[in-house]
């Protein structure tokens, strides 16, 4: 029963907490289920808070880099979704650690050879670039994924991770390259796992497609907090 508990727990936190737009909503959320009682410890994000803490303590973590909640929530879904192969997004202003999350859990899943026992327990990331731009176009997009689809079918010791960078920036091309992504993201043959990030709202047609997790804005609170990790780290 706890276990089901705490799975419910997580994947309402992954699929629909996370990607609520402002912290005034996600507490109204939260409030609910405390009040519902739904969970026997009355407190909806402790477990996922926990799951954060413990995902973060067994990766490699450069030094002066704060251990803030935005940095704990995208290290903690992107790995969610990389490790079950499920497709996720990650929206959020410059400078709220998007590309340094993905890039922490690059490093330290190294398969066999990771320092983190943690982490030795899962597959070799290998990762397959996209850089979204104006420029950006379907073909270069499919062809990444081409790539990608064929190392995995020979490489069944490895996890292929398709990271698309900018994806803004492709949204708005008047080549519209985001098109091909619908098909992409569904489709299940020598499947890869997709990670995207964006300074900006992706359209409902692929956020529905994925995990959308949405970095807020830090607070007073979340300023103090990274302030104190830097000072110690």
């Amino acid at each position: 029963i706890e276990i089901l508990y705490a799975a419910i727990n997580l994947s309402l936190f992954i699929c629909y907490y996370l990607r609520l737009p402002d912290k005034e909503t996600r507490k109204e959320l939260e409030n609910l289920l405390n009040e519902k009682k739904y969970f026997s410890n009355g407190d909806f994000t402790k477990i996922p808070i926990m799951e954060q803490n413990y995902i973060l303590n067994n990766f490699e973590i450069p030094k002066g880099i704060a251990k803030n909640k935005c940095l704990k929530e995208n290290i903690f879904i992107s790995f969610f979704c990389i490790i079950n192969k499920i497709p996720v997004i990650t929206c959020g202003k410059p400078g709220r650690s998007k590309t340094l999350s993905f890039n922490i859990i690059r490093d330290s899943m190294k398969g066999e050879a990771s320092n983190s026992a943690f982490c030795r327990q899962y597959k070799e990331i290998t990762t397959y670039h996209i850089q979204g731009s104006l420029n950006t176009t379907s073909s270069e997009i499919l062809e990444v994924f081409k790539k990608g689809r064929e190392y995995q079918k020979n490489n069944a010791n490895k996890n292929v991770v398709i990271f698309m960078d900018e994806m803004g920036l492709a949204e708005i091309s008047d080549n519209n390259p985001l098109k091909v992504m619908h098909s992409e993201l569904e489709e299940e043959r020598n499947k890869v796992s997709f990670v995207g990030i964006s300074n900006w709202f992706i359209d409902a047609s692929k956020m529905n497609r994925v995990i959308y997790n949405v970095v807020q804005d830090p607070d007073e609170e979340d300023l103090i907090e990274t302030g104190n990790e830097i000072s110690i780290s």
